[in-house]
C-alpha cells in the first residue's frame, strides 16, 4: 500500500508541475520589436555615379543622453517629468547604433563618402560629432508626441577647426497604441538628419 501511494504522488507532483510550467509560459507576453531604418540605400546611385568627386566625411562615435540609450520606448510626462517604457514594444537595437546605421545611409544616399573611426590615413574634408538629445514619445496637455533631437558639430579635417554646431528638434503628433509609432519616429529622424546633413556643404 504505501509502495502504491507513493506512486500516485510521484504521478500527481508531476503532472501539477506541468500544469505549472503551461500557465507560465502562456503568461509570458509577447514582445514586438521596432526600426527606424528604411534600408533604401541605392536612392541616389546614378547621380552619385556621375559625380567626379566626393566630399569624404569622417563620422565620429554617436553619443546618446543615457536615459534614450535603450531599447525601451520611452515616454516622458511633460509636467511630471515622469520616464516610462511602452509596455511589450521595444527597439530593435539601441538608439546608438539605429542611428549610427541611419547617419552613414543617409550621407552615401547624398554622395559622401563616410567612414567611422577609426579614419586611418585617409585624407578627410569633414569630421561629425553628433549627440543624440532626445528620442522620445512626450506626453503633453494636448496628446502624445514623437520628438527627435539632435545636437551636432562639423569639423574642418584640416585643422579641427569648427565650422558650424546647431541643435535640431522635431517632434509630431503620435498613435502609440498601435504599431505605427516606428514609422513618425523614422520620419522624424529621416528630416533631423537631412537638415544636419544640408548644412555640411
Amino acid at each position: 500500500m504505501k509502495k502504491i501511494f507513493f506512486a500516485v504522488m510521484i504521478i500527481a507532483g508531476i503532472s501539477w508541475t506541468g500544469c505549472v510550467n503551461v500557465k507560465i509560459a502562456s503568461e509570458i507576453p509577447s514582445i514586438s520589436y521596432f526600426d527606424i531604418q528604411d534600408y533604401e540605400t541605392s536612392k541616389n546611385t546614378k547621380k552619385c555615379q556621375n559625380q567626379k568627386t566626393s566630399k569624404k566625411i569622417g563620422v565620429l562615435d554617436v553619443n546618446v543622453a543615457s536615459v534614450f540609450n535603450s531599447t525601451d520606448v520611452i515616454v516622458i510626462n511633460n509636467e511630471t517629468l515622469k520616464i516610462e517604457s511602452l509596455e511589450n514594444k521595444k527597439w530593435v537595437s539601441t538608439p546608438k547604433e539605429m542611428f549610427k546605421t541611419k547617419i552613414l545611409y543617409a550621407l552615401k544616399n547624398q554622395c559622401y563618402e563616410a567612414s567611422l573611426q577609426p579614419f586611418g590615413t585617409q585624407k578627410l574634408d569633414k569630421i561629425l560629432k553628433i549627440t543624440l538629445t532626445s528620442f522620445a514619445i512626450i506626453k503633453k496637455t494636448e496628446g502624445y508626441f514623437a520628438q527627435v533631437g539632435l545636437f551636432y558639430e562639423i569639423q574642418n579635417a584640416y585643422n579641427y577647426s569648427l565650422s558650424k554646431n546647431d541643435t535640431i528638434i522635431v517632434q509630431k503628433p503620435v498613435q502609440f497604441d498601435g504599431d505605427f509609432f516606428a514609422l513618425d519616429f523614422r520620419d522624424l529622424s529621416d528630416e533631423a538628419v537631412n537638415l544636419m546633413i544640408k548644412s555640411i556643404r
